[in-house]
């Protein structure tokens, strides 16, 4: 006997809706990816011109 048994469901494909590619939710996660896509270059750009010409926030007038 199981006592844990968890009946499952034959999922028929017919009836499932085709995925979205740009619905709501994917649109929000593409967002999110560039915007970290996004904090990546700023920092690696930054890290790459401080190194290359110094840093340039100590030469504020």
């Amino acid at each position: 006997m199981e006592l844990l048994h968890v009946p499952t469901f034959p999922w028929d494909t017919a009836l499932l809706p085709p995925p979205d590619i740009l619905s709501p939710r994917m649109m929000g996660y593409i967002q999110l990816g560039l915007l970290c896509l996004m904090i990546f270059l700023y920092v690696g750009f930054r890290i790459y011109y401080a190194r290359k010409y110094g840093n340039f926030e100590t030469d504020e007038e």
